[in-house]
């Protein structure tokens, strides 16, 4: 109920509107404001960038260290702040940066592919940090799309980072079976996740016979 929140909710609100409208430049414009919001606004300068992008894979590291969730779990003691506060805010600009890595794939949001991943690896760690706060689901949508953004990056598929992003989505999505949507169900399967490694994507273009958008974004 703070004034950050509220205002959060507001653009997030308005973006989506936008977006559904298909005014893709509208809606990016307020999902900057609304991380601007909760104090993560995004980077203005190629030094900004290079930073973010030095940071969010320290924490990926760590995180997977356990170093990580041990500074998480301190972070609301230091601050004299409930956890719970902690990890829904964190839950509130991964949701964000998902939208935003969506958008950038799509090239409804400019930038380099350093942008892009950085964005993408912004998502996964708060995602990570929102604890269990994130439906398992959500988490496994941000784990996969984020998978993609390394993907169509040669570089960052040599270096195995999108399979294991596609490792920890097929996680959660085998623990939560009953609820894995018709978009997920497929990468859940040995063959959609070759498929999905083994070839070299590009991403946009209309439906084909195989292929169909769910979300024009």
């Amino acid at each position: 109920k703070s004034k950050s929140a509220v205002s959060y909710l507001r653009h997030v609100t308005q973006g989506d509107t936008h977006l559904s409208k298909g005014e893709y430049s509208w809606a990016v414009e307020q999902y900057r404001k609304a991380l601007k919001c909760i104090g993560r606004p995004l980077p203005t300068s190629n030094l900004d960038l290079m930073a973010s992008l030095v940071w969010n894979f320290i924490r990926q590291v760590s995180h997977q260290l356990y170093l990580g969730k041990w500074l998480c779990l301190k972070s609301g003691s230091i601050r004299r702040r409930s956890n719970e506060d902690v990890k829904l805010s964190a839950k509130y600009a991964a949701v964000v940066y998902h939208k935003l890595t969506q958008m950038h794939l799509t090239g409804h949001l400019t930038g380099g592919k350093w942008t892009g991943l950085n964005i993408g690896l912004c998502a996964v760690n708060l995602a990570e940090a929102s604890g269990t706060t994130m439906p398992m689901i959500q988490l496994a949508e941000i784990y996969a799309t984020s998978a993609l953004r390394l993907q169509v990056n040669p570089l960052w598929k040599t270096l195995f980072l999108s399979r294991y992003f596609l490792g920890r989505a097929r996680k959660f999505c085998s623990l939560s079976p009953d609820h894995v949507p018709s978009t997920l169900q497929w990468l859940c399967h040995p063959e959609g996740h070759r498929f999905l490694v083994d070839q070299k994507w590009k991403i946009g273009g209309k439906d084909s016979l195989f292929t169909s958008l769910c979300d024009q974004v």
